[in-house]
Formats: structure tokens, C-alpha cells, sequence
């Protein structure tokens, strides 16, 4: 009988043991999810350190939630542009200078509108008083049009600015990702894994033990 009370309270501090060594995993996982969502660059270091203790599986789950895509930051920057893709995608410096870049074409798009009609109101006047003189009817109209040909081009140029930006910051971001959770490719690289096993043993006479076993594979 009392070999068997024994045999229990083995197994259960086998079972509790292994459950603390699977939460400690999970907790490890959820600390790094919560590095990376509030920021990989800031959190980089923590990030790397916290890793080392992640399996391989784990570092894959992590990845394939934190990875930045292309596809749709791509189409908002395009069809809606102002910076607003490259926001979606996290890319704060990108998606300002598109946002500015555009702010600025098209109030000089708006400028060069307001002086060609200044320019058109001179010219009324002076086809009423009958004075063609060269003046600030000629002025107006060829600074108008300069201006609102630099607010098309300027506003043309961040567009493609924009179109290309998502793809650039997802392979520098993807990059980064990767070198903190300390994840290798197939291509080459290894990764050295760390396995503990626990494994009870009981002797003829009932004494029990835990004896800690531990793996390493390359």
C-alpha cells in the first residue's frame, strides 16, 4: 500500500513538472508576441535573448503571425495613395513621406489653379480696356501652368514612390523578423535544439526518483 501511495506521488510530480516546463514555453511565446507587437526594432535585443528558448515550431508560429506582406499596403498606396498602405503595414517613415510628398503636390496643383484664374480675370480686364501689354495676365497664365505641372509630376513620382515602398519594407522587416526570433532557413543554416526529458524510475523497494535527461541535436 505504501508503495503505491509512493507510485502516485511519483507520477504526479512527473505530470506537474512536465506542465510548469510546457507553461514556462508558452509563457516564453506569449512574452515575445507581446515584444514584437509593440514593436521589433525598439524590442530587437530582448527579443533575440528571449528566443534562444523557443523551439523551432514556436519560432515558426511567431513568424508566420509577425511577417509583413506586400499585397494590399501595394493596392492602397496605388488606388487611394496619401501614405495609407504603407501605414497599414507599419511603415510610419514611408507612409509619411508619401502623405507629405502628395499633401504638398497637390496644393501646388490648387496654387497654380488659383493663379491661372487670376491670370484669366486680368486678361478680361484687359480685353475691356483694350491694353495687351504684356503684364500679369502673361505672368500668371505661365506660372500657373509650371505650378500645376510640378504638383502632377510631384504627386506622379510618390505614387510610384508608394507603389514600391510595401515591397522594400517588407523585405527589411521580414529580415529583421527573422535574425531576432533567431530563425534559420532550410538553406543551410542550423539551428541547435535543447530537449529536456523527465523520466521516473522506481526500485524494488518502492524509493522513487526523477532522473532529468537531456538532448541536443544539431
Amino acid at each position: 500500500m505504501r508503495g503505491t501511495i509512493k507510485k502516485f506521488i511519483l507520477i504526479g510530480c512527473f505530470f506537474a513538472l512536465s506542465g510548469a516546463l510546457l507553461c514556462a514555453d508558452d509563457e516564453t511565446a506569449l512574452a515575445v508576441h507581446g515584444l514584437l507587437k509593440k514593436g521589433l526594432y525598439k524590442n530587437y535585443d530582448q527579443i533575440a535573448e528571449e528566443s534562444y528558448n523557443l523551439t523551432a515550431s514556436e519560432k515558426m508560429l511567431l513568424l508566420d503571425a509577425h511577417e509583413k506582406t506586400a499585397g494590399l499596403p501595394f493596392t492602397a498606396n496605388l488606388l487611394i495613395g496619401f501614405g495609407l498602405g504603407s501605414y497599414m503595414q507599419g511603415d510610419t517613415t514611408g507612409g509619411t513621406i508619401q502623405l507629405v510628398g502628395e499633401l504638398v503636390g497637390v496644393a501646388s496643383m490648387i496654387a497654380g489653379s488659383v493663379v491661372l484664374e487670376a491670370g484669366m480675370i486680368y486678361t478680361l480686364a484687359d480685353t475691356v480696356t483694350g491694353d495687351y501689354t504684356e503684364g500679369p495676365s502673361s505672368w500668371a497664365a505661365s506660372s500657373g501652368s509650371g505650378l500645376i505641372l510640378a504638383g502632377y509630376a510631384l504627386t506622379a513620382a510618390l505614387r510610384i514612390y508608394g507603389c514600391i515602398s510595401p515591397f522594400v519594407f517588407k523585405a527589411r522587416y521580414n529580415t529583421k523578423l527573422k535574425s531576432a526570433l533567431n530563425y534559420y532557413s532550410r538553406s543551410g543554416d542550423r539551428e541547435l535544439s535543447i530537449s529536456s526529458t523527465l523520466v521516473p524510475s522506481i526500485d524494488r523497494n518502492g524509493n522513487g526518483a526523477v532522473t532529468a535527461l537531456l538532448s541536443f541535436k544539431l
